[in-house]
């Protein structure tokens, strides 16, 4: 009877669009709550993985790794795996304090281009959790001959590119020579 009111009580807030909610990684844990245990979050302002991604793309989107470059927060995250019951609970009330507090860093941070785009891809989070839950209807087919396209397109701009750098390979060349090059960059053992 107490997880039953714990649960009700947990949905109500995360039901509550007046209620802000702050994520990493929310589209994950929207998706989870909705799908696992049929409680709708409404009301996400906020999620630190896309926010840091919009700053720093090139990074480690963990939320450890935001941490360690933006708190003060010595690291914690070995205690989500204590079998200590009071270990594990201050673990996740610890995530969630670094989460808003991470969040807050960020905000000083971004310019406000990035922060437009970062907007947008929140706003996004909605219409992809839906299509996550109900699911998309598309053409296979037709998928998988614009994917060809695709492939074809990113070689041919590889090969502008190879060329430019002076990386590329002659199309010339014979394929004995071809062969021969080949072997020089990968092979330890250059004849028989």
């Amino acid at each position: 009877l107490d997880e039953v009111l714990l649960w009700r009580t947990v949905a109500e807030v995360l039901e509550d669009p007046l209620v802000p909610k702050v994520f990493q990684n929310g589209l994950y844990d929207c998706f989870v709550l909705h799908y696992g245990y049929n409680i709708p979050v409404l009301g996400a302002k906020e999620d630190t993985m896309l926010k840091f991604w919009e700053q720093y793309c090139e990074l480690e989107k963990s939320l450890g790794f935001q941490a360690s470059i933006l708190t003060n927060e010595p690291y914690y995250k070995f205690q989500r795996k204590s079998g200590d019951t009071k270990t594990l609970y201050e673990y996740c009330c610890r995530d969630s304090a670094v989460t808003i507090e991470v969040c807050n860093s960020l905000e000083h941070i971004l310019t406000p281009s990035r922060k437009q785009h970062y907007l947008f891809n929140v706003a996004v989070q909605e219409p992809l959790l839906y299509m996550e839950l109900r699911g998309i209807h598309y053409d296979k087919k037709l998928a998988k001959e614009r994917l060809k396209e695709i492939e074809h397109s990113v070689y041919e701009w590889q090969t502008k590119l190879d060329n430019v750098a002076g990386r590329g390979i002659d199309s010339m060349m014979s394929r004995e020579t071809l062969l021969q090059k080949a072997q020089e960059v990968c092979c330890f053992k250059r004849d028989l």
